[in-house]
């Protein structure tokens, strides 16, 4: 065993997926627009979305506190999917940000596709660490760049890259996670190169990938599905 150690003969990439078929697909134009009016979003304004619980640990007061700070006015809106605790908190936030409550898996492709960018800032507590964060990989699938923080999964993993196909930030810092959406709120161009780099990403990170991981790692071991 001893001369085995740090080797990689014994690794095996099993990816963490999503239904590439599901949240890939094309949304045509008249969904997307539902969805932007579902968040409150004009036509032209920039449009941030939060998915999942809202919950401390999953950076929802650093955010609410980072999209305060920005100072956005008007052109742009914060809409958080999702239930939890803080659901209270997020209606009473302001205009600009909209609770959207719990929003069907069928749903999401179109909410994905009308954002700007999906936001994920969780943050490490005693008893809570990110593992993944799949909303991630469904939102680079419709070409929506990504900000989250180095306590998602899906940074220490390396599907998240700054710069390559999002943004990153440290956890729990509203002020940095406010400089990065001003970043992408001014920068159209850089938007649209982050988001299609994460499609061609998350392109790779498949159920099938998932599966033949899964199963070149039980055969390394003898084990066989009977």
């Amino acid at each position: 065993m001893a001369a085995r150690r740090g080797g990689r003969g014994g690794i095996f990439e099993a990816p963490q997926a999503v239904s590439v078929e599901h949240f890939g697909h094309f949304v045509p134009a008249d969904r997307v627009a539902e969805a932007r009016r579902a968040a409150r979003a004009g036509d032209g304004g920039f449009l941030a979305l939060f998915v999942g619980r809202l919950v401390p640990e999953k950076g929802v007061l650093t955010l609410l506190e980072a999209w305060r700070v920005t100072g956005f006015r008007g052109d742009a809106s914060l809409a958080l999917a999702g239930e939890g605790p803080l659901r209270g908190l997020v209606e009473r936030a302001g205009p600009s940000v909209r609770g959207l409550g719990g929003v069907p898996r069928g749903e999401l492709p179109a909410l994905y596709a009308a954002a700007d960018v999906l936001v994920l800032p969780s943050e490490r507590t005693a008893t809570f660490l990110e593992p993944w964060g799949l909303v991630v990989n469904e939102a680079m699938l419709q070409s929506t760049p990504v900000i989250a923080s180095t306590d998602v999964g899906a940074v220490a993993g390396g599907l998240v890259r700054d710069g390559h196909n999002g943004l990153v930030c440290p956890p729990a810092r509203g002020q940095e996670l406010a400089a990065r959406l001003r970043t992408l709120y001014n920068d159209r161009v850089l938007r649209h190169r982050l988001g299609a780099a994460g499609r061609v990403d998350a392109l790779r990170y498949t159920e099938r990938a998932w599966a033949d991981g899964m199963s070149r790692a039980l055969a390394s071991t003898g084990t066989s599905r009977t």
